[in-house]
């Protein structure tokens, strides 16, 4: 014989009327005995959503500023250590000012489908625009060090650096930020979007909502990371044939 212990209200928390012994749920409003935590039950959610938005809304500032100013330079590198640096900086103070701390999702272990299917997506779509012929414009991390006319491995290491700080801030803290109050499927669409704003090109903006949706479905940074990472090896490749 096996059995467990339940407990059940003496009134509806919902309603107020007395609990009908035996039942799950409420018959007057359907208020239920048990209710899967939601993501607004956070306490941080609300600061969380402040601090990472406003941060976020800052990036996007500088980097278009940055962009305006240096436009006509004959360094476009410049552009990518500026905005490197910037974004080295929020992603570093994150825990002073980040609710909460880093988020779990950040360094938890992926799934080796994610990451599959993220390699997999990171050849795919620069092949796809390389495809498509020059009307198309390609990374704009990787159009900015074929401009210094060679793939040095200084360049290219800034190339991965910023990527690597890009997916940081927009699918780990902006992410999180938005999923603990919105859930996760709304921190995506968030996330893409203020992404596409950032970016200048595409390419950039096809592999943000593709980073945005592996994020959602893996619940952890890495894929959205090997997506970023493979695609700009891929770019390379395509851009130097």
């Amino acid at each position: 014989m096996s059995g467990y212990r339940r407990i059940e209200p003496q009134f509806c928390r919902g309603c107020g009327e007395p609990w009908t012994p035996g039942t799950d749920a409420c018959p007057s409003c359907g208020e239920v005995i048990f209710r899967a935590p939601l993501p607004s039950d956070d306490p941080r959610a609300l600061p969380k959503l402040r601090a990472v938005l406003l941060v976020t809304g800052a990036v996007i500032v500088a980097r278009w500023v940055a962009l305006v100013n240096l436009l006509g330079s004959p360094q476009p590198a410049l552009w990518i250590a500026f905005t490197t640096g910037v974004l080295a900086v929020v992603v570093l103070s994150s825990p002073w000012w980040y609710p909460g701390g880093l988020p779990k999702s950040m360094t938890a272990r992926p799934r080796a489908a994610a990451l599959a299917i993220a390699a997999f997506a990171g050849v795919a779509l620069p092949a796809i625009v390389a495809l498509l012929g020059d009307g198309v414009l390609g990374g704009s991390v990787v159009e900015a060090v074929l401009a210094m006319g060679g793939l040095q491995v200084g360049l290219i290491a800034l190339a991965i650096g910023a990527i690597a700080i890009e997916e940081a801030l927009f699918r780990g803290l902006l992410f999180d930020g938005v999923a603990a109050i919105a859930g996760s499927r709304n921190a995506a669409i968030a996330s893409a979007l203020l992404f596409a704003v950032a970016m200048l090109d595409p390419l950039s903006i096809a592999l943000g909502a593709a980073a945005a949706v592996l994020r959602a479905w893996s619940g952890t940074l890495a894929p959205a990371l090997v997506l970023r990472l493979v695609a700009l090896g891929a770019w390379i490749a395509w851009s130097g044939a």
